[in-house]
């Protein structure tokens, strides 16, 4: 997790190629789910009960909910996470922190 934590938040560290954007997108998702739902909600236009579905479904929905498809209307997951983590990035999810104190 704690990689994972890194090439999320500094995806320069190891090159582009070299993790899965989709692993790392459902990481983050899983730690927004958790502790920012409502940034989730908010800026991927998303109900409750999308909020609160599996991080695989949430990458699904905003890939439909964004137009990202590929051939045969089917939601492009790759694009989808690679653009959730550019959005976490570029703090347009808002102001969030995947650290959390020792509980």
């Amino acid at each position: 997790a704690e990689l994972i934590n890194k090439l999320v938040e500094h995806p320069n560290i190891i090159g582009i190629k070299a993790y899965d954007e989709t692993e790392a997108a459902l990481y983050l998702l899983d730690c927004l789910k958790k502790y920012y739902s409502d940034h989730l909600i908010k800026r991927d236009d998303l109900n409750i009960e999308e909020s609160e579905a599996r991080s695989e479904n949430i990458i699904e929905t905003i890939a439909v909910k964004k137009r990202m498809l590929i051939k045969g209307g089917l939601p492009d997951l790759k694009k989808s996470a690679i653009a959730i983590l550019q959005d976490y990035r570029q703090q347009k999810i808002g102001l969030v922190s995947l650290e959390r104190p020792q509980e």
